[in-house]
């Protein structure tokens, strides 16, 4: 128990919004758009009409306008609850800060019309400045095309697998349908992942054995002053 919870405060300390998690349309400048609020029938069904035409790509599932936050409460670890906010975004990069009260981290995503793909990590971060313009020191996809049950692939240390396209989440922020789930494997874990068109990562579950740990959607939102 003692590795694992090791493991955790590593992994949950220091892994942004890995995974997590939502970026790229087939024209990147997309990407940066408010997410559309699922809260309202008008722009619910005008984005299910949309859908009927055009398919869904990586950055539907992970929206990145500046000023964007989630905020997740979790159970069965310390670090189970943090915060997310999107900090900086140029091109097709955005940089997002994770907050979980123990240690703050920092990644740049990069997106392209057929993945998700974490460039940059710094496990734990403070008074970093803008990284969207160094050159890329990984190259972790987190999302990838085709996005259709059996997608698969490989990342150090992990492999990556849509397992679903149409699951139900229940959350504080509200309940979201057709969730795009992400089974995470790793030598003696599972971390599983569920994002949403529009809203991002709303669920994340890691098992260890019989130990499980929760992070679930509790809050999200613009942020005026980061505009």
């Amino acid at each position: 128990m003692k590795k694992i919870t090791i493991f955790l405060a590593i992994f949950f300390g220091f892994s942004a919004a890995v995974y997590g998690y939502y970026f790229l349309s087939k024209t990147p400048e997309s990407a940066f758009l408010p997410p559309i609020p699922q809260k309202e029938e008008e722009s619910a069904l005008d984005r299910d009409t949309l859908r009927e035409t055009i398919p869904a790509s990586p950055s539907d599932y992970f929206p990145v306008t500046k000023g964007l936050y989630w905020s997740y409460t979790g159970e069965g670890n310390e670090y189970a609850s943090f915060i997310r906010q999107v900090l900086f975004t140029e091109g097709n990069r955005a940089q997002i800060e994770e907050d979980n009260g123990g240690a703050i981290s920092v990644s740049v995503f990069e997106v392209t019309p057929e993945a998700l793909t974490r460039i940059h990590f710094i496990g734990e971060a403070y008074d970093i400045p803008n990284l969207l313009n160094r050159a890329p020191s990984e190259h972790r996809i987190i999302l990838q095309e085709p996005l259709e049950v059996g997608t698969k692939w490989i990342n150090p240390g992990e492999s990556r697998e849509i397992i679903s396209l149409g699951e139900t989440v229940v959350t504080p922020a509200g309940t979201f349908e057709d969730a795009l789930v992400i089974k995470s494997t790793y030598e003696h874990s599972e971390i599983y992942e569920y994002f949403v068109v529009d809203i991002g990562m709303v669920k994340r579950e890691f098992f260890s054995g019989d130990y499980r740990v929760l992070s679930i959607l509790e809050d999200y939102g613009l942020q005026e002053e980061l505009k």
